[in-house]
């Protein structure tokens, strides 16, 4: 049995933080392929993130996590 890498496990998977309904944060992604007020997909190294719901915006952007506010009605994650 070998032991895994905590830090490669990491960079290999997006962390995703949901705040109620109003609040979502993602750390390592990819890139924004959809921004619409009630659609916003990421992709994350091993997943395209589909945000559903209303009034949604990107508050906070860097290259390591974004901050997506709004009213989030569903979150799909789709394996690529």
């Amino acid at each position: 049995m070998s032991l895994i890498n905590f830090n490669e496990l990491i960079e290999d998977y997006s962390i995703i933080t949901l705040h109620g309904s109003f609040e979502l944060y993602i750390q390592n992604y990819i890139s924004i392929t959809e921004l619409v007020p009630d659609r916003i997909r990421i992709r994350t190294g091993r997943e395209i993130l589909t945000i559903e719901g209303d009034g949604l915006v990107v508050e906070y952007m860097d290259e390591t996590g974004i901050k997506v506010l709004g009213y989030i009605h569903k979150l799909e994650l789709t394996r690529l």
